[in-house]
């Protein structure tokens, strides 16, 4: 008799660690970035008390020991937020007309490759980040070279999306 058990059991150990530690690799990229951001931009966010008392504090610090451990608490009240729509407004902020950023750029560009050379492409591109899942970005691949992209670009857009996350985890 088969048990009827849900997705997240049949996760390993090492997945949630994994994304674990890629969550806390976004958190402390977000909180250097609101920490670098100027009291006029600050003032724009939508941020809890606690965590713009926090991200205050650290604009405030100078010396880098303590700038880290402020950083740290600024990641804690990150971790109470809604931390994925701080990101989206401080992108928003930061870039308002949606031009496409460096790593944006690279990411479209390895798309192309991929859909020009293939699997070769694909083992170049795993060969420089390690974190990747193969058989994801393979799949991926097939699906959107078996898209239109003129009628649906969703596919490439998928493609797009996962290599984008892969270079920005591998630049934290």
């Amino acid at each position: 008799m088969k048990d009827d058990k849900d997705d997240s059991d049949l996760r390993s150990r090492s997945d949630a660690t994994r994304e674990r530690k890629a969550n806390e690799r976004r958190l402390a990229t977000l909180a250097t970035t609101l920490a670098g951001l100027s009291r006029k931009q600050l003032n724009k966010l939508v941020l809890d008390e606690g965590l713009a008392d926090a991200v205050d504090e650290a604009h405030r610090i100078q010396r880098h020991g303590a700038r880290d451990r402020q950083l740290r608490i600024v990641r804690r009240e990150l971790r109470g937020s809604d931390s994925t729509a701080i990101g989206a407004a401080v992108d928003d902020l930061i870039n308002p007309h949606g031009y496409p950023t460096p790593a944006a750029r690279d990411a479209q560009s390895w798309a192309d490759r991929f859909l020009a050379d293939g699997n070769d492409a694909v083992e170049v591109f795993l060969a420089d980040h390690e974190q990747a899942d193969r058989q994801r970005l393979k799949g991926l691949l097939r699906n959107a070279r078996k898209a239109d992209p003129s009628k649906d670009p969703k596919a490439r857009n998928a493609l797009v999306a996962v290599i984008l996350a892969l270079i920005r985890d591998g630049e934290d």
